[in-house]
């Protein structure tokens, strides 16, 4: 058997952020800013297109992680080109073997998690054509990474649901395997027309389903694990009753799907989504209760006392791939998470950050912390934040102000009288309104998900993003995108970048983006009413109102000011 994954009684907590470095550290990094604890491990691939590409991406992938200790490592039980019937015989036993000779270098306690998803039919290691191959090839990727460590844990992980095959059927035994996993989505495009709770309750009580792991994996004597699970319904239901499902049962680890490449479910993208989240893991958020036969009804609870002070805080930003973020600390303590920028300084733009809490008259110390410096060599590509003043329960404090060119605090000491000035405080500066863009997109995934980025005016807004939408079968999907702060009285141009093209010969095996259209600060623009383009635009006669992405590019659409801001 396998190390004891987490002996405390809170599920390890981690995340997918994708498989570029070095941005996986940082977004871990951000991730834990954000959620104000710490992140345990992260949810990392192996190559699955050959056995030499598996062979080589185990040292690569590892490298990606400099400064994390832990990682769960999804481990492909054969990769493309290989079967299962050879893979029962030991004869890949080897590749396995020094795949966890490098991983055991790392981390000799790694949670592996081999030939998951086995009853879908996306994978080269799909049990339903050879039930017993699976379980024997299982095993024995299971016995060469024991001869190398004895210490790692193991993950058998289904996918939610019977899929092609009853997962039962291909359980390889309680001698291998650990925590008995499964992967959890909620998506849109197949949940589409249903209501929050419909959808929970699918996913609760379908065969196969969130009672079915539950109840193997006790008559299994195991506890549970999630390996993969999200929701590109911004809503924050799923994101709550998973958390009161995980709470509530013996579940050894948990990770969100915190990227939109294969599936769009970054909580960035999702901000009803990552408040849930938010709510109910960051430091704040209590365990579900333990169940008990007959509970005597708790007494009501003192009322929380009224927050008394306001504290204002004057930014502007330089704004370059993204907004500045920050956070505040009163006296040390942090208040109000992770906070944006959205004003324009080199435009002379200010806004108003307003906090409340219970602080009182007398000194304190305002500590703001930048925290996502960007740099892309030239002033023109640059993010910075900047704070003007501050405003202290109605008194100004202007020597209150600090330049932050890079990650780091700025620390103000003001010494607050008990009487504020009677004389209001002159209206702020209003905030410039935030402009978003709704885009109507679909693809072609024989390559996997297309992938693009969003421009204004040349600037990158918002990280890359993916459509799971399928157009040969006639399916769109619509994906938000904040634009920031835009100028309503001038033209500005609004470019998609397609960016991960891949060609088979057919839509069945090619990698297209088809962008149907788009709402614009609810502006209706046609997806084929581009203003310029490249060789990234093709034709499709039945899409003649798409703008067509058969190969990488950009379509590029002009828009006007009476565009901007309805």
């Amino acid at each position: 058997m396998g190390n004891t994954v987490n002996p405390s009684s809170q599920p390890l907590l981690g995340a997918y952020f994708g498989n570029t470095a070095p941005a996986d550290e940082q977004n871990l990094a951000g991730m834990e800013q954000w959620l104000g604890r710490k992140v345990d491990y992260a949810l990392i691939f192996l190559n699955q297109s050959s056995w030499s590409g598996f062979d080589s991406s185990v040292q690569w992938a590892l490298d990606q992680w400099p400064q994390h200790e832990k990682l769960l490592v999804s481990v492909p039980l054969i990769p493309n080109g290989a079967d299962l019937v050879t893979a029962a015989t030991g004869a890949y036993d080897q590749h396995y073997v020094e795949a966890a000779q490098k991983i055991a270098a790392y981390d000799p306690n790694a949670i592996i998690r081999i030939g998951w998803e086995m009853n879908g039919d996306w994978y080269p290691w799909s049990a339903a054509s050879d039930p017993q191959g699976y379980i024997d090839a299982y095993r024995h990727a299971v016995d060469a990474f024991r001869s190398v460590s004895p210490n790692f844990t193991f993950v058998w992980s289904p996918n939610i649901g019977t899929g092609t095959i009853d997962p039962e059927k291909v359980y390889p035994g309680d001698a291998y395997v650990d925590v008995v996993g499964m992967s959890v989505y909620e998506g849109s495009s197949w949940f589409a027309g249903k209501t929050p709770e419909q959808r929970w309750d699918w996913l609760m009580n379908q065969p196969d389903g969130l009672k079915w792991q539950q109840e193997f994996a006790a008559a299994h004597g195991k506890p549970m694990g999630f390996p993969e699970y999200a929701s590109d319904f911004n809503d924050g239901y799923f994101v709550t009753h998973m958390a009161d499902w995980i709470k509530s049962n013996n579940v050894a680890f948990q990770s969100w799907w915190n990227a939109n490449d294969a599936f769009n479910g970054a909580l960035q993208t999702h901000l009803t989504n990552e408040q849930a989240y938010e709510a109910a893991w960051g430091p704040g958020a209590a365990p579900a209760p333990a169940p008990a036969p007959a509970p005597a009804p708790a007494p009501a609870p003192s009322p929380a006392p009224a927050s008394h002070d306001t504290l204002v805080l004057h930014v502007a930003e330089d704004a370059w791939q993204g907004d500045a973020q920050f956070t505040v600390a009163v006296d040390g303590k942090p208040v109000g998470g992770v906070l944006t920028a959205t004003a324009s300084h080199a435009a002379g733009q200010w806004q108003d950050v307003t906090l409340t809490g219970d602080w009182g008259a007398g000194a304190h110390r305002i500590d703001v912390t930048f925290t996502n410096d960007a740099w892309g060599g030239s002033a023109s590509a640059d993010r910075n934040l900047y704070v003007g003043s501050v405003d202290y329960d109605g008194q100004h404090f202007a020597g209150a102000k600090a330049a932050l060119l890079g990650n780091g605090t700025a620390s103000f000491t003001i010494n607050a009288s008990a009487a504020p000035s009677p004389a209001p405080a002159p209206a702020p500066t209003p905030a410039p309104a935030v402009s978003t863009a709704v885009l109507h997109v679909s693809g072609d995934n024989g390559h996997g998900n297309p992938q693009f980025i969003v421009k204004v005016d040349g600037q990158q807004v918002g990280g890359t993003l993916a459509t799971s939408a399928s157009h040969d079968a006639g399916q769109w999907q619509d994906l938000t995108v904040k634009l920031g702060a835009i100028d309503a009285t001038k033209a500005h141009d609004l470019s998609i970048s397609f960016v991960n093209d891949g060609t088979g010969g057919s839509h069945a095996t090619d990698t297209n983006l088809y962008v149907g259209g788009m709402e614009v600060d609810g502006h209706h623009v046609d997806g084929s009413a581009f203003a310029s383009n490249n060789a990234s635009l093709g034709y499709d006669a039945i899409d003649s109102h798409a703008a067509v992405m058969v190969v990488n590019g950009t379509a590029t659409y002009h828009l006007g000011p009476d565009y901007w801001h309805a």
